[in-house]
């Protein structure tokens, strides 16, 4: 007898992989940026500290500054950068991971190879939709 998955337990078992899929490649910048020379503790360099208004903010924030301010139409404050480079950061992870995990809860058999996938698709269509 095989053990039925709700839709709504599929996205949550996604999303959960999201996050850590995430947390997986920021380990993998951040030692990149420290490599490079970056100064900033992990925490810091994690949560945007140094970001303080939107000039230089990087695509995740001013994406969610366009999103915000598209649906709420209000500006948001130049204060508001590095939380929303890092809600977009981690909304984009966690999407991508509910995602996946309600279409492989929706197939018969589901294969490592495709999760495996997912990582070259997410990683890409950031890099079109971003610029």
């Amino acid at each position: 007898m095989t053990k039925s998955v709700t839709p709504l337990g599929a996205a949550a078992k996604g999303a959960a992989a999201g996050i850590a899929g995430m947390a997986a490649m920021d380990l993998v910048w951040f030692a990149r940026y420290k490599k490079s020379g970056g100064e900033d503790d992990f925490v810091d360099w994690e949560f945007s500290s140094g970001l303080k208004d939107w000039e230089g903010a990087p695509a995740p924030a001013q994406v969610g500054k366009r999103l915000v301010e598209g649906l709420f139409g209000r500006e948001l404050p130049p204060e508001a950068a590095a939380f929303t480079n890092n809600a977009t950061h981690w909304a984009t992870g966690v999407m991508w991971g509910g995602l996946f995990g309600l279409t492989a809860g929706s197939l018969a058999s589901p294969k490592i190879r495709h999760g495996l996938a997912l990582g070259p698709v997410a990683w890409l269509a950031g890099y079109l939709v971003l610029p």
